[in-house]
């Protein structure tokens, strides 16, 4: 019987290492914390179900991480070892592996790769070794890799093999000489079939004391002692043949005979993961569907969505035309019924595309683990809201930023734990990420309970990069003050560690949630920690804006910026520090020329104007008003991206195209802030 394609099934494997892999990954950092018996129990069926399909696709080497990690968790559910830092590092390490692994296999590799150390401390752990004797077990290179065994037993059908083990002296300076030498001496009388370790890692000298070679020769094996024991350097020389383990697994197609495979090969039993990111029994009920698929569609229903706005325009002008004609009421009504479909489609797609926010989520612990152990901290991870879904292009562009602030808090937020005792605070610092919805936004809060930002820090470093005078610096406010931790190249670190202190960063943080139409916000007190706060828009393709005429340009106000709009006398406008500004309830408001901020001509004979209307929008905590010459009113827009001939235009993020044919420009906030401050 013809040997059964495996390949067709490569896809499902895949999908279902990614889900078993973060199964493992969140379920293994919850271990170090809180080791029960059926979180044991969880992982272990994770492994045993990665094991069994990558031994059913003839990955072998991702089958025999998996296999050790098995029988290391195997002991920690009897009771015969105790969960520790050194085990969860190790078990961690393995998912590294198997990530890496998997990787090389998506990319049409195969599974090769150099695990043999990891392998070794996983046997050494689950003897009963310490971490160090465990490191040290690791070193040995008596372990073969599993794609090599399989590449030696296919050759050791073609005749025997010999493996020499060539051990060299400890204080060897010239390792891949000797090699080298070796190598030649196999080649001038046998046939080389392989190296431990590899040709490049020998090249390399990224080897201990010892390598081997397999190769083909007649000559007896004292002889090759002999000949490889005289090479300069060389401790110790032992040549025998060697043999296949019988424990050999099948070959790629088949399913190991030691135990039942868990995707046997006559059918798929790996279960895709949901296009939502949930996990549900009933997989029958799903369908995977191309992501470019799904950008196709919102794209098609955009312009369904500009073609709707500009039908129901054509059906306004028919019937104040012709009030009383049949057909035009019959119009009216199929263009209402085919707005509610339009809308209907609209939600539906927006919700194909949603996914839960817990998939950047699940990033985080992993990295905070890491991090707070190399910098000697005591860190406590809340995620909250992980079930909050949001547009998928957003998910894409926030886990950077996110990343980004999560690394200053556990770096410069949260203190060393002796400091925290001597502040009366718990030793373990803590830090909440979470998320929810609000209105049209998702808003994402992360916070910490840690020394907090120095404000007067900031001040001074203010100050020593020109950012603002010691004059203009007093007068700020503490909440002002803030805002300079995301001037490009300021830093309040003393030193420049791997994670921070080189006054980048923070910067690209609020740049990148300002492309997305978001806006960020801080709040930090001293002794008690900081706040970051971040609002960001559900979807990047279609938003709610407010329409108004600026020079007889039309210009899309994002709705979510929006807080008011007013009608305003030339003689309420006060001036202060040169700014104009007016006042709101008591509260002084500074006012943006929109038309002046973005250049356009004729901006000296507006501000003769007795009247003016102002759109007052939301920067993080403060408010500003935009002067406009009308408004238009509220409409659902499709976002189009400017050409690249147009390149980066200041005050703009985009365009659309309304309902009468024309197009609108959508207008970037923050940009437009930025011209008139510089005006």
């Amino acid at each position: 019987m013809a040997d059964l394609d495996m390949s067709q099934y490569l896809d499902l494997f895949l999908q279902e290492a990614d889900e078993q892999l973060d199964i493992l990954e969140q379920e293994t950092l919850k271990l170090e914390r809180e080791p029960t018996q059926e979180r044991l129990q969880k992982i272990f069926r994770a492994a045993h179900t990665l094991k069994g399909s990558s031994r059913a696709m003839g990955f072998l080497t991702f089958a025999e991480v998996t296999h050790e990690m098995e029988n290391l968790l195997d002991l920690l559910r009897g009771g015969q070892l105790e969960v520790t830092t050194e085990i969860a590092d190790a078990l961690l390490a393995c998912l590294d592996t198997l990530s890496a692994i998997k990787g090389r296999i998506a990319d049409g590799k195969g599974d090769a790769f150099e695990a043999s150390e990891l392998l070794q401390q996983l046997r050494a752990l689950a003897k009963g070794a310490t971490a160090e004797e465990a490191s040290k077990s690791g070193s040995s290179p008596s372990e073969l890799p599993a794609e090599l065994v399989r590449k030696l037993s296919e050759k050791a059908g073609q005749g025997p093999i010999l493996r020499a083990s060539i051990r060299l002296v400890p204080d060897c300076v010239m390792k891949f000489v000797r090699a080298f030498m070796a190598i030649n001496a196999v080649n001038e009388r046998g046939t080389l079939v392989a190296t431990h370790p590899d040709g490049e890692a020998l090249e390399e000298e990224k080897f201990g004391d010892m390598f081997q070679l397999f190769f083909r020769s007649d000559a007896p094996l004292q002889e090759w002692e002999a000949k490889f024991g005289a090479i300069g350097e060389v401790a110790e020389a032992k040549v025998s043949v060697w043999t296949p383990p019988a424990n050999v697994a099948a070959p790629a197609g088949a399913a190991a005979k030691d135990e039942p495979a868990e995707v046997p090969a006559s059918r798929p039993a790996a279960k895709p993961a949901q296009a939502t990111g949930a996990r549900k029994a009933d997989t029958g009920q799903t369908v995977r569907v191309d992501v470019a698929r799904l950008d196709e569609l919102m794209n098609l229903v955009g312009e369904l969505v500009i073609d709707r706005t500009r039908v129901a325009q054509i059906g306004a002008v028919l019937a104040s035309k012709y009030d009383n004609e049949e057909n035009v009421e019959a119009l009216a009504e199929t263009v209402s019924h085919i707005a509610r479909i339009t809308s209907d489609l609209q939600d539906q797609i927006m919700k194909a595309r949603m996914l839960p926010i817990e998939t950047v989520f699940n990033r985080f612990p992993r990295m905070v683990r890491d991090l707070a152990n190399k910098v000697g901290k005591e860190i406590r991870l809340e995620l909250q809201g992980g079930d909050t879904e949001l547009d998928r292009s957003v998910i894409e562009a926030i886990g950077d930023p996110l990343l980004h602030i999560l690394r200053n808090s556990v770096d410069h937020g949260i203190e060393p734990p002796e400091e925290r005792l001597r502040a009366g605070k718990p030793q373990t610092g803590q830090i909440v990420v979470s998320a929810r919805h609000q209105e049209n936004h998702i808003v994402i809060d992360i916070e910490d309970d840690g020394r907090g930002i120095d404000v007067a820090r900031v001040r001074q470093k203010a100050i020593e990069n020109g950012l603002v005078s010691a004059e203009a610096a007093e007068r700020l406010t503490d909440k002002d003050t803030l805002q300079f931790i995301f001037a490009s190249g300021l830093s309040t670190a003393q030193q420049v560690s791997e994670v921070s202190g080189r006054g980048v960063g923070m910067d690209i943080v609020r740049s990148n949630i300002q492309k997305l139409g978001g806006i960020i916000d801080v709040e930090s007190t001293p002794g008690r920690g900081t706040k970051f706060s971040l609002r960001l828009p559900l979807t990047l393709a279609i938003i709610r804006g407010l329409l108004v005429s600026v020079g007889g340009v039309v210009y899309v106000i994002p709705l979510g910026s929006v807080v008011e709009t007013l009608l305003i006398h030339r003689k309420e406008i006060q001036t202060v520090h040169a700014r104009e500004v007016i006042l709101i309830r008591g509260v002084t408001t500074p006012l943006v020329r929109m038309a002046e901020a973005l250049g356009m001509a004729g901006t000296r004979d507006r501000r003769q104007q007795d009247e003016f209307y102002v759109v007052i929008v939301g920067v993080a905590e403060q408010r500003i008003g935009l002067v406009v010459d009308r408004l238009i009113g509220e409409q659902e827009v499709v976002i189009k991206s400017l050409s690249g001939f147009v390149g980066d235009v200041p005050g703009v993020s985009g365009a659309t195209i309304l309902g009468d044919g024309n197009v609108a420009l959508i207008a970037d906030v923050n940009g437009i802030i930025s011209c008139g401050r510089a005006a």
